[in-house]
């Protein structure tokens, strides 16, 4: 999927844990894409681990982001931010297993998941994905917050 997409999809979470949880979960929603930064998108027949959808693409590194994220974010006693995060980076996981591409999300076991629903950057991705995660998320802002756009 695309990085609206995720961003969408870990912002809504986050939402309904707070102002700063759509935040928190908007950058956990992104993360595992910075693959592609460090990276970048070429693909590796066998594990492609440093490659785009490898290793940032894991259960794994969904732990140790998390792990992290809670010692960061005790210092400032925003503990319960660890859970958006967690369940944002499951989000990118789960959106990415919809597509063409295989996700092998259960590292070190070379077990992928591939279910070929949508192709990334489609209207079908916008039309059926980010638009519908976007109204909710506007639907959250409102009632939850009482913000009025």
């Amino acid at each position: 999927m695309t990085r609206i997409t995720h961003m969408a999809a870990g912002a809504l979470i986050g939402g309904l844990f707070g102002k700063y949880g759509m935040l928190a979960g908007a950058v956990g929603g992104v993360l595992p894409d910075i693959d592609v930064r460090l990276f970048g998108e070429e693909k590796d027949r066998e594990w492609h681990l440093f490659k785009h959808r490898g290793i940032t693409h894991t259960l794994l590194l969904a732990f140790a982001v998390s792990i992290g994220s809670y010692i960061y974010l005790s210092l400032y006693d925003y503990e319960k931010l660890v859970f958006v995060i967690f369940l944002a980076l499951l989000s990118h996981i789960a959106l990415d297993s919809l597509n063409f591409q295989e996700e092998k999300p259960f590292y070190p076991l070379k077990t992928g998941i591939c279910f070929k629903i949508i192709k990334v950057g489609t209207i079908q991705e916008y039309l059926f994905i980010t638009l519908p995660l976007f109204l909710i998320l506007i639907e959250v802002v409102i009632t939850k917050y009482k913000y009025y756009i």
